[in-house]
């Protein structure tokens, strides 16, 4: 008997090492996490050296659990409501559609152009 608890033990030390050292930043789709900083998107191919004017960056800033401020496709910042549903960020009261897939914890997947928009460093 004393053999089989050796393995028992032995088995159970492994489980709990393997599980400890995973770091996986990837989001369950059945977590709700809170999104919190500036994501942008550098539009491909975009240069604006002969015009200033021209944004080459989209961005996205939640400025608390409810509300974000969003430049996309322009020139105006909207500041918009969003609501998390399990990885989902669906983002109300504009004119057009706005969501985002929550890979991780550093980028977020507009689901409406498939494009990826990563964490700004603050």
């Amino acid at each position: 008997m004393p053999v089989s608890m050796k393995k028992i033990y032995l088995i159970l030390v492994s489980l709990f090492f393997v599980s400890a050292c995973s770091n996986d930043d990837t989001v369950d789709s059945n977590t709700n996490i809170e999104v919190n900083g500036t994501f942008t998107y550098e539009i491909p191919e975009c240069d604006n050296s002969v015009n200033p004017e021209l944004i080459c960056t989209n961005f996205v800033e939640f400025v608390d659990g409810s509300t974000v401020d969003i430049l996309i496709g322009g020139d105006i910042v909207y500041r918009a409501d969003y609501e998390v549903n399990q990885n989902i960020i669906i983002i109300e009261g504009l004119n057009f559609d706005v969501s985002f897939r929550i890979i991780d914890m550093f980028t977020l997947e507009r689901l409406e152009e498939d494009q990826l928009w990563l964490k700004s460093e603050e």
